[in-house]
């Protein structure tokens, strides 16, 4: 054989082999990137699976007996929804929510999930990314448990994973578990500083104090959540620690003045915006130092914060200078033409609770307004304070 002769033969055996990858893909094969570092807080592994003109229907179905959709035992309505979700398009960020299937599937009644509860944690078994999707679609949200079987197969599940919107979704259905009467709280912790993808976390906070409001060890952990380097993660954390207002009396507002100083402005605003809420009354100070702060920079929204300096002003304790500051904020939102109307709404209510007579003259000045929503608001306070 001649050396061109070879070579013809070599390129062509090349050829050959990369159509058999491709095929190998195809049939359910799946690729996964390098592992992320234990740091990384964006994309992390992922699951890489090709699509070819067949669609993953007739993937999944070649390779059926190595799905957990083809085990006995596995709800056949779940399954059966499933099935025809996976013909779905898929992008980036899972399904195409315009899918019809994928909506006859999420629209399963919610009660539905609390009788498949053994098929939906199996399905994040899978190793394919897409039933592993659709099972953390119908947990994420909804799903609670005391049971000790399925909360360590959830833990071992988000140990594995390494798909960034499966890991969400994990973290969000472990928020659902009854860590004190599974045991597994120190699993979770855990896993907040070791888990490679920041997306477990996100999902994880969102929704774990909402759901064990009474535990100090998750409100802990939401706390320390709140500084997390992710901005996702962080913001989050904030808003959950807000809504445990009541059950943590003491404790919300320090956690979340800890925060209003944050490196990363969206989370400082949200803490600030927060803690005047609230109407944090030992914090009141730095809430105002924070929001002053804050309105120097011209990345920051004001949204929001309106709302919190009229409740400052509106709290029984607020003192004289305390109103005086608030409604001097409140003028900066105001007068920025640039802000959100709905932003600079807020604001004018904020002016006539801290200082109702000398509010009423500044909030009419605003009654010709370039803006029609503020104009109509000016207008409707003014009204309504003559009225009074």
């Amino acid at each position: 054989m001649t050396q061109r002769a070879a070579s013809k033969v070599f390129v062509a055996l090349g050829a050959l082999g990369a159509l058999t990858a491709v095929l190998a893909g195809c049939n359910g094969g799946a690729q996964t990137s390098a592992p992320a570092s234990p740091t990384s807080t964006g994309n992390g592994p992922r699951e890489v699976v090709r699509d070819c003109a067949a669609g993953p229907a007739t993937a999944l179905a070649d390779d059926d007996r190595k799905s957990v959709l083809g085990e006995p035992g596995m709800d056949p309505e779940i399954v059966k929804l499933a099935q025809a979700a996976l013909t779905c398009d898929w992008g980036t960020g899972g399904f195409m929510f315009s899918c019809q299937a994928l909506k006859d599937y999420q629209s399963q009644p919610r009660l539905r999930l609390f009788e498949s509860k053994q098929t939906l944690v199996r399905m994040l078994e899978d190793r394919n990314e897409r039933v592993r999707y659709l099972g953390g679609m119908k947990l994420q949200f909804d799903f609670k448990t005391s049971d000790k079987e399925l909360a360590r197969r959830l833990v071992t599940a988000a140990r594995k994973e390494t798909s960034p919107i499966v890991a969400r979704q994990i973290g969000g259905a472990l928020a659902g578990v009854d860590f004190e009467a599974t045991g597994i709280f120190s699993d979770v912790e855990e896993l907040t500083k070791s888990h490679p993808l920041f997306d477990f976390r996100a999902g994880l906070v969102s929704r774990a104090l909402r759901q064990q409001s009474s535990s100090r060890d998750v409100f802990k952990l939401t706390a320390e959540l709140a500084k997390d380097p992710n901005q996702n993660v962080a913001m989050s954390a904030v808003s959950s620690l807000a809504s445990a207002a009541k059950d943590f009396p003491n404790d919300v507002c320090p956690a979340l003045a800890a925060v209003m100083r944050s490196s990363q402005e969206s989370v400082a605003s949200s803490a600030t915006m927060h803690v005047g809420t609230i109407a944090c009354a030992s914090h009141r100070d730095a809430f105002l130092d924070a929001a002053e702060a804050q309105l120097s920079s011209p990345r920051m929204s004001p949204f929001g914060l309106g709302r919190a300096l009229e409740n400052t002003c509106k709290a029984s304790d607020a003192n004289g200078a305390q109103k005086t500051r608030s409604a001097s904020v409140a003028e900066q939102i105001l007068k920025n033409d640039k802000s959100f109307h709905g932003a600079r709404i807020d604001a004018m209510k904020a002016i006539l609770a801290c200082e109702p007579a000398r509010g009423v003259q500044v909030v009419a000045a605003y009654q010709h307004d370039k803006d029609e929503m503020v104009r109509n608001a000016a207008t409707d306070m003014v009204k309504g304070q003559a009225i009074r």
